[in-house]
């Protein structure tokens, strides 16, 4: 606990991700990682890999906006490898922000028993001299809270102030990432479930509309009918018919995301007018091909058979993990 009167320099990235010279907040990491996961079901980004790859063939129909695919491709890469892989083999330069991470510094404090003002000035002068060019010399806002003001009071006044600041002045980052996600509010829950309604599509082939949705879990009220054992026969068929619209609209508001994505807006289920068709069979195989990829890895540590010892109390261990590490 700071002592009155002294600078609090707050921790300003506890909940963000650095690499290198970039940080990205753990928040927007996650909706990065779901953007690399639909990127994986867009088809005119699959077209982009194969291109730059040299495996297309002459005269192979491509989107007509098929340079902005490529220039997303030549950022982001290929999606084939993991996450963590694709993450450090550039795309963190994309996404991250540069420079330090702009957090609230407290300069000090100020009272009829201890004014310190002139300590107050030092401390924002420290701070114009570090944290501030550390932070990209961002616009700042100094401010005199009273500290025994309603925390709501405080939050309410302090954003009546902020408004004042026009939104170029609002950028944290001397750096902006090239790519961001896109929109203000966004209903998250149901970008997960259309990615779902692609995961399942691929993993089940063969399979119903109203199938893929339950498997997806699209829609937890049908799922608990559709599961329950005393609904009559016509019942079942009306869920399953109301289920298989949703699924069919989940399908393609999924590969209107992707589609998007691999043109650097993500996420919006708005129609892509050159969006290419989903190929299931590509994309079942190129997922069997990563889980095979998975189980060679886990496959290639050398087994460790338990080696069984007694301790000082005459409990036995598995003591092959010494072992392991003497390796």
């Amino acid at each position: 606990m700071a002592k009155r009167g002294k600078a609090r320099w707050i921790d300003s990235e506890p909940d963000a991700i650095r690499d290198g010279d970039r940080w990205i907040a753990f928040g927007t990491m996650k909706q990065v990682a779901t953007w690399f996961e639909f990127l994986r079901f867009s088809p005119s980004y699959e077209l982009a890999r194969r291109y730059r790859a040299g495996e297309l063939s002459p005269g192979a129909s491509l989107p007509n906006d098929f340079d902005t695919v490529l220039a997303v491709y030549d950022d982001l890469g290929d999606v084939s490898c993991e996450m963590a892989d694709w993450w450090l083999n550039g795309a963190y330069r994309q996404f991250g922000q540069g420079g330090k991470k702009p957090g609230v510094v407290g300069l000090g404090t100020a009272s009829s028993a201890n004014p310190e003002f002139d300590r107050i000035t030092t401390n924002v002068e420290r701070y114009r001299q570090t944290d501030w060019v550390e932070q990209g010399e961002r616009t700042v806002m100094v401010v005199a809270i009273p500290v025994g003001l309603p925390k709501a009071q405080i939050a309410r006044q302090v954003a009546l102030l902020l408004e004042e600041y026009p939104a170029e002045e609002r950028i944290l980052s001397p750096q902006a990432p090239k790519y961001r996600i896109t929109g203000k509010k966004l209903d998250w829950d149901s970008i997960y479930r259309y990615r779902r309604c692609l995961d399942a599509k691929a993993d089940l082939a063969g399979a119903t509309l109203w199938q893929i949705g339950l498997r997806a879990n699209l829609s937890s009220t049908y799922t608990k009918l559709l599961n329950a054992l005393d609904e009559p026969p016509h019942k079942q068929t009306e869920y399953r018919l109301a289920l298989k619209i949703l699924t069919s609209r989940g399908l393609h508001r999924g590969h209107m995301i992707a589609e998007n994505a691999a043109r650097g807006i993500f996420p919006t289920y708005s129609t892509c007018q050159n969006a290419v068709q989903l190929d299931w069979e590509r994309i079942r195989q190129q997922r069997g091909s990563r889980a095979i990829d998975e189980i060679g890895e886990f496959d290639a540590d050398p087994p460790f058979d338990p080696i069984w010892k007694q301790d000082s109390d005459g409990e036995w261990f598995d003591a092959s993990f010494e072992r392991q590490e003497e390796s």
